[in-house]
């Protein structure tokens, strides 16, 4: 009923097929190491990095997109390294069994109103911190009181 084409697999390369790929770069495509950092991302939204309660807590936004801690001290979240412009990040922040523990953030983090939100303080609370990036700012805001 129709003209049949018959199509050679060697235009499709699996992201983690990179030596393949390299060997049969049609002009137009992606490079082997463009290639590399598409199966890098691969595991983007899959789970969450476990960060370290510490007087700053770093994140590697390029890990993943989730991230927890729970407050063991007052600390400053840290700007994130690795922002991927369009990207959205969360951050789930509980109080330890102790609770009172405070949060700041660095410069990066944009609040609605310039008005920086104050967690919820009481022992093994649980608060949502989610953003989007332009790459170089999160614009972020706050859910509190998860129970």
């Amino acid at each position: 009923v129709g003209v049949g084409t018959a199509f050679s697999r060697q235009d499709h390369v699996h992201p983690s097929d990179t030596s393949r790929y390299a060997a049969n770069n049609p002009s137009g495509y992606q490079t082997a190491a463009q290639v590399a950092t598409t199966a890098s991302r691969v595991n983007v939204n899959r789970g969450s990095v476990a960060l370290t309660s510490a007087a700053s807590i770093a994140t590697d936004a390029s890990l993943q997109n989730n991230f927890t801690v729970t407050l063991g001290v007052s600390a400053a979240l840290a700007n994130p390294t690795n922002l991927a412009a369009g990207a959205s990040y969360a951050w789930t922040i509980r109080q330890d069994a102790t609770g009172g523990r405070l949060l700041t953030y660095g410069t990066a983090f944009k609040w609605p109103g310039g008005t920086v939100p104050t967690l919820s303080t009481a022992a093994n609370a649980v608060d949502l911190v989610t953003a989007i990036s332009d790459g170089t700012n999160l614009y972020a805001v706050v859910s509190k009181g998860f129970a």
